[in-house]
């Protein structure tokens, strides 16, 4: 969410930009809620909380990447 140079909204907007489609999952230290309020409504694909083991953020993927 607060990575320079380009902060989370902002590359969720250039990832939308290129690619209206494309799955998105947010991964901060923020509370869950908090951090995915302000994409309420964008179709996130979902939000995994750092610190993470690399088996959640594998499971998040599939997740995210499976059929709708």
């Amino acid at each position: 969410m607060t990575m320079p140079p380009m902060g989370g909204e902002e590359g969720f907007r250039e990832i939308r930009r290129i690619r209206e489609d494309a799955r998105v999952i947010l991964s901060g230290g923020y509370e869950e809620q908090d951090a995915t309020n302000r994409f309420a409504g964008k179709r996130l694909a979902g939000f995994i909380q750092k610190p993470c083991r690399a088996n959640a953020l594998v499971a998040k993927a599939r997740e995210a990447l499976a059929p709708r």
